[in-house]
């Protein structure tokens, strides 16, 4: 299940609303240091940090 399809089913986000908080985060990620993307992707999303990959690629 990607990124977008977790946000969907756990919070009742639509698709653009998850990926719109999705590529908030990407961005936020890549604009400050990259040794804080874990707590980025935590704080943001309430996911575990092994969805970068896949936040990156959005």
């Amino acid at each position: 299940m990607n990124t977008v399809e977790v946000l969907m089913k756990r919070d009742g986000l639509s698709e653009p609303e998850a990926i719109d908080l999705i590529e908030e985060t990407r961005d936020e990620i890549l604009s400050v240091d990259p040794f804080k993307a874990d707590e980025i992707i935590i704080c943001n999303l309430g996911l575990e940090p092994d969805y970068l990959m896949d936040i990156l690629m959005i």
